[in-house]
């Protein structure tokens, strides 16, 4: 698989690329162009995606815990829950999937 230090530094040009079970743990990916990438089953523990497009990226089973989601375009991600958000760092800025801006707002479980 890839690993973070295969990775270039942010503002990297990543859309649709293929990092489905990639340790990307303490990844600086701040900026970079994510959407549409398969990060299904990534490691992203700790990585500074402050400010990345993943519009429409595959977050299925995407390890986010103290993940730096600040800023981050997240709207039509896919496979992405609420559970996985939990353990991230998101602001106001965060942009997240219609339906789990209306879980999160409700505070409705899983």
């Amino acid at each position: 698989g890839v690993a973070a230090q295969e990775i270039p530094e942010h503002q990297a040009d990543l859309h649709r690329a293929d990092l489905h079970g990639a340790e990307l743990r303490w990844a600086d990916l701040h900026d970079a162009d994510l959407h549409n990438a398969d990060l299904s089953g990534a490691i992203l523990r700790e990585a500074d995606l402050h400010r990345a497009d993943l519009h429409g990226a595959d977050l299925n089973d995407a390890d986010l815990t103290d993940t730096d989601l600040r800023g981050a375009n997240l709207s039509g991600a896919k496979g992405l829950t609420a559970a996985q958000l939990e353990g991230a760092c998101r602001d106001p800025a965060t942009r997240l999937p219609k339906h789990l801006v209306q879980r999160l707002t409700r505070g409705d479980p899983e």
